[in-house]
C-alpha cells in the first residue's frame, strides 16, 4: 500500500512538472528544480522548526543539513552530516515502527523492520546485528539505545555501523562506516550529556 501511495504522488509530481514546462517554458522550470534537488541551508534550517524536538538555531556548526522530508517520505526525515567525520545523523517520526522496550531488548528484527520502512536510514534490513545496548541521556531523559552493525544500501554495499533511540515518538539514529562510528557527533547534533550508563539484555555497554 505505502508502494502505491509513493508511486501515485511521483506520477502527480511529475504532471505537474509537464505542465509547468508546457505554461512557463524550461528557464523557470530548471531554475525550480535545482532548487528542489539543491536546497539552501537556509531553506533546509526553515523547513527543519517543523519537526519537533529540533531547534537549528542552536545547530553546531560542524553539520550540515542535506534533506528535510522529501517526495517519497511519509516520516518526515531529517538527515544531517557531521563533516569532519561523515558521519549522517537523522531524526524521523517513529510512528510506533520501535519502542523503548524494543531496545531495550535488544529485538534486532524490529529494527531489520524499521530500516526497510524508512528508507532514509541508509541500512539493509538484512544484515543488522544489535551489537551493544545501554542508556544514554538525550536532552535531560535517560533513554533505552542500541548500537548496530549492517551494510549500507546501494549498488556496492559496504558495512556500516551506527546507534539508534527513541524520544517522544521520533526515532533519532546515526551511522558511518564500521569503524569509523562514535557517540560524539551524536552528542553534538541530540544535545546528550554523559556517556551511555549501564547494559541491558545481557550485551556489552558503552561506557566510554
Amino acid at each position: 500500500m505505502g508502494l502505491i501511495r509513493n508511486i501515485v504522488k511521483l506520477s502527480i509530481i511529475v504532471l505537474v512538472g509537464l505542465l509547468a514546462m508546457g505554461f512557463l517554458g524550461y528557464g523557470p522550470f530548471e531554475e525550480t528544480l535545482d532548487k528542489w534537488l539543491h536546497p539552501s541551508q537556509e531553506s533546509l534550517m526553515e523547513r527543519a522548526q517543523k519537526i519537533r524536538n529540533f531547534d537549528p538555531k542552536t545547530l553546531d556548526p560542524e553539520f550540515e543539513l542535506e534533506k528535510v522530508g522529501g517526495i517519497l517520505d511519509d516520516h518526515n526525515t531529517l538527515v544531517a552530516k557531521h563533516l569532519p567525520t561523515g558521519q549522517k545523523m537523522f531524526v524521523a517520526e517513529s510512528k510506533d515502527l520501535i519502542t523503548k522496550q524494543d531496545l531495550m531488548n535488544a529485538n534486532s528484527e524490529k529494527l531489520g523492520a524499521l530500516f526497510g520502512e524508512v528508507k532514509s536510514l541508509g541500512v539493509a534490513p538484512d544484515g543488522i546485528e544489535v551489537t551493544k545496548t545501554g542508556l544514554m541521556n538525550v536532552r535531560g531523559d535517560e533513554i533505552p539505545f542500541v548500537e548496530f552493525s549492517g551494510k549500507s544500501t546501494g549498488l556496492a554495499p559496504v558495512p556500516i555501523s551506527g546507534m539508534i533511540t527513541e524520544k517522544d515518538g521520533q526515532i533519532l539514529a546515526s551511522t558511518n562506516e564500521q569503524g569509523k562510528w562514535s557517540h560524539f557527533p551524536d552528542d553534538g547534533f541530540f544535545g546528550n550529556t554523559g556517556r551511555p550508563a549501564r547494559s541491558s539484555s545481557g550485551l556489552p555497554c558503552v561506557c566510554d
